[in-house]
Parts: C-alpha cells; sequence; structure tokens
C-alpha cells in the first residue's frame, strides 16, 4: 500500500472514531416491538390534509400487532387501481429492488445503498403525494409484502416515522418535508439471534429482551419492562459479576417540548403533525470495566412503558489489535479504543516526546521510515516499514504536554 493510501485511511479512520463518538452520545431511535393495541396511538389519524390538496382525510384505521397482520383496505386519496402492488420479492432480489412506490413517487438512485448480502441499508424516496395518502399507501401496501407494523410516531419534520418488521429484518420510514420536497428516508437492518452470543463477558440481559439491532461492538434491544425495572436489573446483576463501574456514566435527558415545525420547510398550506414531546425521564448511562479491562457501556432510554437497551463494547486492549510485537505504546498510554490492526490512545507528554521515542524504538526494531513525516496544525503523520509491513504513527497535540496517539496497520 502506497504511503498516500495510508495517509487517506488514517484520516478516515480518526474522522469514523469522531463520529462514532458523536452518535453514540445522542438517542437514537430504532425500530421496535408493537405494544398492546390499547396504547398504539394512529399518528395518521391525527393528520390534516394540506388545503390545496384534493386528497380527503384518512379514516382511522386498526394498526397491526406482532401477531396480526393487517388486512389490504381501500387507501383513502388513492384509486385501489392506482396501487401498485409489488409481488414477492425474487430469489437474490434485495429489499430496495423490490420496495413498492406510490403514485407520483420515485426512488432516488443517488441514495441507494444495499449494504453485502443485503444485510443492511438505505434509501430515499421523493413523492409529490399528499402525507397523509402516502402514510396511508404504505400501512396498506407493506403487510401485503409480509412486513407487520411495530410502532407509528410522529416526527419533527411535519410527518410521522413507521417501524416494521419482516423475520428478522427490520425497516424504519421517516416520511417529512425537506424544504418543500415530500421524503421518505428509509433504513433497514437484518438482525442475526446467533448475534447474542457474541455479548461481552456473558452480559446478561433481560429475559423478554428482544434483540433489534447488532454489529461487532454494539447490541439494541426493545424490553418490555419498565426502565427503572431495567436499571435495577443491571445495577444489581453486574455487581454480582465483579464489574467496576467507572466514572464515565450518568443521566442525559431532555424535558419540554420539541419543535414540530412551522417555518419555511413547509409547502403553502400543509399542516404539520402534532408536536412531539420529550419523556422527561432521564437515560441512563453506566459504564463497566469488564475483568479483561475492556469496557461495556449500557444506555437504559425509557419509551412509554417500555425501554430501548443500548450496549456497546469498546475494546481497550492493545494486544486485541493485533499490531506487530516490536510496536510499543508509550509508557503511560491510556487507551481510547482499540481496533483490527488500530490503537488510538492518549499519553501525557509532548507530541516532540512522543516523536522521538517512536523514531527509537521502531529504528532499533528495524522498522524504516516511509518518507518524510507530515506536520501541520500541531499533527504529525509518519509511515514506517519493515519488510512487509506497513504502519502509519499518527501524533496529534491535545495540549502543550498532552498527544493523541493513532497507530494504524493495514496489513497486520
Amino acid at each position: 500500500m502506497s504511503r498516500k493510501d495510508m495517509l487517506v485511511l488514517v484520516v478516515a479512520i480518526m474522522l469514523l472514531v469522531a463520529a462514532c463518538n458523536f452518535l453514540s452520545s445522542k438517542t437514537t431511535l430504532q425500530p421496535m416491538p408493537s405494544e398492546p393495541a390499547d396504547q398504539i396511538q394512529t399518528e395518521t389519524d391525527k393528520l390534516e390534509t394540506p388545503q390545496n390538496a384534493s386528497s380527503p382525510t384518512p379514516s382511522s384505521q386498526e394498526k397491526p400487532t406482532t401477531d396480526t397482520m393487517v388486512k389490504p383496505t381501500s387507501t383513502p386519496g388513492l384509486d385501489d387501481s392506482e396501487l401498485q402492488t409489488t409481488p414477492e420479492p425474487a430469489q437474490g432480489a434485495s429489499l430496495v429492488e423490490t420496495f413498492p412506490l406510490a403514485p407520483d413517487s420515485e426512488m432516488d438512485p443517488e441514495s441507494i445503498y444495499d449494504g453485502e448480502d443485503d444485510r443492511e441499508g438505505y434509501f430515499t424516496i421523493n413523492s409529490t403525494a399528499g402525507m397523509s395518502s402516502l402514510i396511508q399507501f404504505y400501512e396498506t401496501e407493506l403487510p401485503r409484502l409480509g412486513w407487520i407494523l411495530r410502532y407509528n410516531e410522529s416526527n419533527y419534520t411535519g410527518g410521522a416515522v413507521q417501524y416494521w418488521k419482516r423475520e428478522n429484518t427490520y425497516l424504519m420510514l421517516d416520511f417529512g418535508y425537506n424544504e418543500s420536497t415530500l421524503v421518505i428516508y428509509g433504513s433497514y437492518n437484518h438482525v442475526d439471534p446467533q448475534a447474542l452470543e457474541e455479548l461481552p463477558g456473558g452480559l446478561p440481559v433481560p429475559d423478554d429482551a428482544e434483540l433489534i439491532y447488532a454489529s461487532d461492538t454494539s447490541w439494541y434491544f426493545y424490553v418490555s419492562q419498565d426502565y427503572t425495572t431495567v436499571i435495577n436489573f443491571y445495577t444489581q446483576r453486574l455487581q454480582t459479576m465483579g464489574w467496576q463501574e467507572s466514572a464515565g456514566y450518568g443521566s442525559f435527558g431532555g424535558e419540554g417540548d420539541g419543535d414540530g415545525g412551522s417555518g419555511d420547510n413547509f409547502p403553502p398550506g400543509a399542516i404539520p403533525m402534532p408536536t412531539p414531546t420529550y419523556d422527561p425521564r432521564q437515560s441512563e448511562y453506566h459504564t463497566y470495566v469488564m475483568p479483561d479491562s475492556n469496557e461495556v457501556t449500557i444506555e437504559i432510554d425509557p419509551h412509554r412503558s417500555a425501554t430501548i437497551l443500548r450496549i456497546s463494547l469498546t475494546l481497550k486492549r492493545a494486544a486485541d489489535a493485533g499490531l506487530p510485537e516490536d510496536v510499543p505504546l508509550y509508557e503511560g498510554a491510556e487507551v481510547q479504543m482499540v481496533d483490527s490492526g488500530t490503537v488510538i490512545y492518549q499519553v501525557n507528554a509532548s507530541v516532540e516526546t512522543v516523536k522521538a521515542f517512536y523514531e527509537e524504538q521502531l529504528s532499533d526494531a528495524g522498522w524504516t521510515p516511509d518518507g518524510a513525516p507530515i506536520e501541520a496544525s500541531g499533527t504529525m503523520l509518519q509511515g514506517w516499514k519493515k519488510g512487509d509491513q506497513e504502519i502509519m504513527i499518527t501524533l496529534s497535540a491535545l495540549s502543550e504536554d498532552t498527544t493523541m496517539v493513532v497507530i494504524a496497520c493495514t496489513n497486520c
């Protein structure tokens, strides 16, 4: 790999780490199971037809539960002959390729992402149809394709968010306005039930927890229990397992009404749905140090009478990165993140001191510099080579005597 390619890779890694840290601090809605029928609010019933639209306001329609499929009904504002019924997906066809489109709607080809093996992806649909007709179309059409509506709520862009499930795939449709255009933002992910076996350190989950998202280091659950019960569950269980709670925990939450939108982003005559409100209860964040020194962060978010549970693993052992054995960490390194071939750590030493350390240690171990270092705005990048191995070391000054170090090896 060229020195330029390694530079691009390291910068991308740093941006990704910053983005992950930012997103992990936010409360992100994920698809979730339906609540009892008497607790589900039909948000489409609250929609008011824009004054310049010809479609009548949709009538109330019972929403499906996890045990009940919605029977096809006529769609207000759309003639039944106009419904574009989509057949069962052909073998090998992706979700996006077979996704139904309402009349006067089209998929934005530049927005489409189909992940590997159709396990995750996203897309955008632009439409000139009315909001109520568009929402009603999918409430009618998706059940015909085997999707079950799990949850439905208003959003902050004058529309609604629908959460659907088919087998082990979760789908979110976010209806709203982008300036004067009616847009649907869709995203989906496939959840492998075997991902539960990858939970770190035998971490327990409540008996009724349903896995709704999983990656290599993150697991999201919907728990039908009240979030206070879930907090007590982890407080008691993890203490008996010998896990130590670190200082990086606390509460986070918002109070009061959100801004449902009443500005210039809505076309003339369009009346947005009622403004959503924040749950005044606090979200709980708890970080535990496992016996192997890795960390697990548990985020417990209240959601009506239930709970959204998010578990994330932060690797802290540099040995898990698989770096060459003769590439050391500076003494006193405080590891921030570990990934395959990458270690990020912080140390109480200046950039010049850490630079001199690696020049001495790597040269003595047979590594040679791969070109001259690149320095700008308190950051230095230096590539090193040894045989067919290549690493890039990035040093960034956090203060005069504190340095952030990124060591990345692309072929280790």
